[in-house]
C-alpha cells in the first residue's frame, strides 16, 4: 500500500439511500466523477468504499472480450461461445498494489463450473459449447484455461481470498485447465443443470 498523501478532492452533498447508508459524488483532477459509498456500522464508525486515483503503476484494471456464434447439427441447435478476460495484478518489485478487486463477486461459470477462483490477478480463456436437443433440454461443455497476470501476485478464490502464492515469481504463471459437463433443463423459465466436472492435467 502506498504510504504516499492523498489529494483531496471537491464532493458534493450526502444522498441517503437507506438507514445507515448514503452516497456521494466526488470530482477527481481530470473531468470525470466518482461514487463513494458511506455505511455506518452500529457502534458509530463510518466505513467508506471508494477506488481512488492513483500513480499509473498502482492501477487496477479488468477486461474482456468474447463472442458466440449459432449454427445447426443434425437440426438441433448449437451455440457456440469463447471469452477471454483479465484481471491485473501486482509485479515484483511494485511499491503499491495494482491487483483488481471485484467489489461484489458473482463468479458462477465464469473461471469454471466449480467456482474456485476470483477475479483478481487472473488471465481466463473459456470456450461454451450448447447443444439444445428440445427447447427445455441442452447439453452443454465448458473448457476454461487460466493464467496470472503476475507471477509474483497471490491466485485467489471466487471470495477475494489468496489461494496460493510464489513472491519470487518462480512457480510461472500457468494455473491449470478445467474441463465441464453438464445438462441444463429449464423449467418454467427456470434453468436447472447438472453434471460432471474434471480437473485436465497442467
Amino acid at each position: 500500500m502506498s504510504t504516499k498523501p492523498h489529494r483531496l478532492f471537491p464532493h458534493g452533498e450526502f444522498r441517503q439511500l437507506a438507514p445507515n447508508l448514503w452516497i456521494v459524488r466526488g470530482g477527481l483532477s481530470f473531468p470525470l466523477y466518482r461514487n463513494m459509498v458511506v455505511y455506518r456500522l452500529p457502534d458509530g464508525r463510518l466505513v467508506l468504499q471508494s477506488r481512488r486515483t492513483q500513480r499509473s503503476e498502482d492501477e487496477a484494471a479488468r477486461w474482456s472480450a468474447g463472442g458466440s456464434r449459432n449454427v445447426t447439427v443434425l437440426n438441433w441447435a448449437l451455440n457456440l461461445s469463447a471469452e477471454y478476460k483479465g484481471a491485473s495484478g501486482t509485479k515484483l518489485g511494485q511499491s503499491g498494489s495494482s491487483t483488481f478487486d471485484q467489489l461484489s463477486p458473482a463468479n458462477h461459470d465464469k473461471f469454471g463450473h466449480q467456482d474456485l477462483f476470483g477475479w483478481r490477478n487472473l488471465k481466463t480463456l473459456k470456450s461454451l459449447e450448447t447443444l439444445s436437443l428440445t427447447k427445455s433440454f441442452a447439453l452443454n461443455l465448458m473448457y476454461t484455461n487460466d493464467w496470472l497476470f503476475s507471477a509474483c501476485d497471490s491466485l485467489f478464490n471466487s471470495s477475494g481470498g489468496s489461494i496460493a502464492i510464489a513472491k519470487n515469481g518462480v512457480a510461472g504463471t500457468h494455473v491449470g485447465q478445467e474441463l465441464d459437463s453438464f445438462v441444463t433443463y429449464t423449467h418454467r423459465a427456470e434453468p436447472k443443470s447438472y453434471g460432471s466436472s474434471i480437473d485436465a492435467p497442467k
